[in-house]
């Protein structure tokens, strides 16, 4: 199993959405986000390759649920989760679309 790596700004998107959730929904809301984040954090810790291919070279993309979705880098030592997308924000906004 690779060894995840999560940069700083994916950590603050994470964050972002954590409060967007709590203040819009509930912490329950919150929790399960949470929950399936490190659901399937932990899919591509066991799976590297389950993730989309993106136009970008060794980045993936892994739905989270409906609206968000994980891009991470695959290297032959570990994984790097670049960032994590809302997809309720504005599409410009993705920067690996």
């Amino acid at each position: 199993m690779l060894e995840i790596v999560w940069k700083e700004s994916a950590l603050e998107q994470i964050q972002e959405i954590c409060t967007y959730l709590t203040e819009e929904f509930s912490i329950e809301v919150t929790q399960k986000f949470l929950n399936k984040l490190i659901e399937k954090a932990e899919r591509v810790a066991q799976y590297p390759e389950s993730g989309q291919r993106t136009p970008y070279k060794s980045v993936y993309r892994l739905r989270l649920d409906k609206y968000h979705s994980i891009y991470y880098r695959l290297t032959k030592t570990k994984i790097i989760m670049l960032y994590v997308w809302d997809g309720r924000q504005a599409p410009q906004k993705n920067k690996f679309q």
